[in-house]
């Protein structure tokens, strides 16, 4: 297998730039990003180009593996946060420029294809949907894509940085949260702000409900049971559809909503819901949650009866009663009276 090392001065670093290349040019132009800490000869050293040696000498591919620079970018915290982005956006720039013109020179073509795990799958992604006219087949394995709290959530360090609850991923700190559009939104404000503004803005501990218009849909605040039971004593009630009034009179009555309460603060700590409307029960129990109110708080709201959100109301009025909480008014006494009838 033709191997081929490449050092060259790039004007985008203002400095030398290293590459290793697999193959003679033929075939799809394959670059592959080294992951966390690693370099150009990371993918060599871990076998993966001898798994790909028979396509390269077939000339079904010519691999090309960049160098990394990370620990001057993501990593640098001793450097402010906007800095950290400028010194990333200068390595797209050689990827993009530097990188991709010469593999597509060799190959005769005018797109690539880009490979990466963990922070290198953020590379690859990153690059291939910001530069789509230019990327034809994208492979983006384990991802650490959420490099938001490590590289501007602000803190007690040089960098600005704020330190985060989660599991380290190839040394980057990850939320280990979903990030879905709406707290995508919120984080991209704050990473804004503090680039334009300096370290002003924190993300602090949000209340994210996901979930999914499956048929069932599901959808969940808050933390798990299990999560739930590691550090509090807690009361889960469950409330089945085939015995509340909506969910019947729309013949819907596969599902539940379940609520997990802490014993100690009667404050609500998740939520779970399988079945019809399951999206629009949990953002009403996110802004419970969110409110910090306590489950006999919520079991006291008179909702619209007969309602999908009033599930939830029933529900906590049952975890409410497993606490000896007294629950005067009950907006779930609308459902126990119309199934008396």
């Amino acid at each position: 297998m033709q191997e081929r090392y490449i050092k060259w001065w790039t004007p985008y670093l203002s400095r030398e730039f290293e590459m290793l290349v697999f193959g003679n040019g033929g075939g799809l132009p394959l670059i592959i990003f080294p992951t966390s800490f690693g370099n150009y000869r990371q993918n060599k050293d871990f076998g993966l180009i001898d798994s790909v040696a028979w396509f390269v000498d077939n000339n079904r591919v010519t691999v090309y593996c960049p160098d990394s620079i990370d620990l001057d970018s993501f990593y640098n915290k001793g450097i402010h946060p906007a800095d950290r982005m400028r010194t990333h956006i200068a390595y797209e720039n050689v990827i993009v420029r530097d990188v991709f013109d010469f593999a597509r020179r060799e190959g005769n073509t005018h797109r690539v294809g880009v490979c990466g795990a963990s922070l290198g799958a953020y590379h690859a992604a990153n690059i291939a949907f910001r530069h789509a006219d230019t990327v034809s087949h994208l492979i983006s394995l384990s991802g650490a894509f959420e490099i938001i709290r490590s590289t501007f959530a602000p803190g007690s360090d040089s960098g600005g940085r704020k330190s985060a609850k989660g599991r380290e991923d190839g040394g980057l700190v990850v939320s280990g949260r979903l990030l879905l559009v709406p707290p995508a939104i919120q984080d991209g404000f704050v990473a804004a702000t503090n680039a334009v503004r300096g370290a002003t803005m924190t993300l602090g501990e949000a209340v994210n409900p996901i979930g999914s218009f499956t048929d069932p849909e599901y959808a969940q605040v808050g933390l798990t049971e299990a999560k739930a039971r590691e550090k509090h004593e807690v009361v889960v009630a469950v409330v089945h559809f085939d015995s509340t009034t909506r969910t019947i009179i729309d013949g819907r009555k596969v599902g539940f909503c379940k609520l997990i309460v802490d014993r100690t603060t009667y404050r609500m700590l998740g939520c779970h819901v399988v079945g019809e409307r399951a999206v629009e029960i949990t953002q009403v129990a996110a802004i419970a949650i969110a409110a910090k109110m306590r489950v006999d708080e919520l079991a006291h709201i008179p909702l619209s009866f007969p309602t999908y959100a009033g599930i939830l109301a029933r529900v906590a009025a049952s975890a409410a009663r497993e606490l000896n909480l007294k629950v005067d008014w009950q907006a779930h006494q609308a459902e126990s009276t119309w199934h008396q009838l």
